[in-house]
């Protein structure tokens, strides 16, 4: 199975509809900041309140790994299979919630958890470049005029992608976000 066949070589140049909307809704979440936090606070809370006292020493890393790659591999998986029969909604949404909630909790980091917009693109990039790639190109995927069959078949590119994002999330970004 080739990594660069046709088929994702024709993808690649579709990744800029996503990338750029993926950037404007990280503007979005860093302009919205203050009309966002009202609704998105009492999920933080509730997040916070599941997971907030557990140290990152007791996480299994495999554990961790397996659920971040599933988490991401079956948003992937859906890309590729509603891209074209909902018109671009459903990864364009995706897209967009993932830029939005990185502007804003960009935002409420800098603001109000002390560190500066390096610190938190730093705990970001490790594992954010490969994982959007991947997502970015199951969007593009999803979009060629290709079987089914074939969009899966070459597709491994993007499961390779996530896989490394989430090994690197679980214990690289684990240990850079600790160093704040």
């Amino acid at each position: 199975m080739k990594l660069f066949n046709p088929m994702i070589m024709d993808s690649l140049p579709r990744m800029k509809i996503w990338i750029g909307l993926f950037i404007a809704s990280i503007v979005a979440g860093v302009v919205a900041y203050d009309t966002i936090t009202p609704l998105l606070t009492p999920l933080f809370e509730i997040t916070y309140a599941i997971v907030g006292n557990i140290s990152f020493k007791e996480i299994n890393k495999i554990v961790t790994i397996l659920a971040i790659f599933a988490k991401n591999a079956l948003i992937a998986l859906l890309c590729i299979l509603t891209a074209r029969l909902t018109f671009g909604i459903y990864p364009g949404l995706i897209v967009a919630l993932n830029g939005l909630l990185i502007g804003y909790v960009g935002v409420m980091l800098v603001s109000g958890g002390g560190l500066t917009a390096l610190q938190v693109f730093g705990g970001i990039a490790p594992d954010g470049v490969l994982e959007l790639f991947g997502i970015f190109l199951a969007c593009a995927i999803g979009f060629a005029k290709y079987p089914m069959k074939e969009k899966f078949r070459y597709s491994a590119l993007v499961w390779i992608a996530l896989f490394g994002a989430a090994v690197i999330e679980a214990t690289i970004t684990v240990m850079v976000v600790a160093m704040y």
